[in-house]
Parts: C-alpha cells; structure tokens; sequence
C-alpha cells in the first residue's frame, strides 16, 4: 500500500509539474501572439493611415482638376461666341460690300 501511495505521488507530481509547463509554454504562445498582432495591428494602422493621407492628397487634387476643367470649359465657350460673333461679322461685311458694288 505505502509503495501504491508513493507511486501515486510520484504520478501526482510528474503530472503537476507537466501541467504547469503546458500552462507556461500557453503564457509564452499568447504572449508572442499578442506581440505578434500588435506589429500586425501597427503596420495596418501605418498603412491605413497612409492610404487616408494619399485619398485625400488625390481628393485635393481632384478638386483643382475640377476647378480648373470647368474654368477650361467656361473658356472654350466664351472663345465660341467670339468666334461665331467674329464670322457673323465677316459674313455681314461680305454681304454688304457685294450689295455697294
């Protein structure tokens, strides 16, 4: 019987101390995860937020690109009408010198 008790420790000891090393080894794993998703976690915030910086550079310029084909357009227009105010000129004046001759 004693040797069953002592046997029985021995089990109980063994286990106690294998358990303890599992617990150990689970903390290190979570830890370097941990560590490993704060990188990861850095790294797409770093990312995001230079995306977010680049977005709105583009949104600015876009903004100007806008401006500035609208300007372009306004231009064009006012070019039209000087032009066709210009031919209707040149025709009436054509016109009228060919009715004094």
């Amino acid at each position: 019987m004693e040797e069953f008790q002592a046997m029985s420790g021995r089990f109980e000891a063994e286990a106690r101390n294998e358990v303890q090393m599992l617990r150990d080894l689970v903390s290190q794993l979570k830890s370097t995860l941990q560590q490993h998703h704060g990188g990861v976690m850095y790294l797409n915030n770093a990312e995001i937020t230079a995306a977010e910086a680049r977005k709105s550079d583009l949104m600015v310029k876009k903004a100007k690109l806008d401006e500035s084909l609208s300007s372009a357009s306004q231009f064009r227009a006012l070019l039209q009408q000087q032009l066709q105010k210009a031919f209707a000129s040149q025709v009436g004046d054509q016109k009228a010198a060919q009715t004094t001759i």
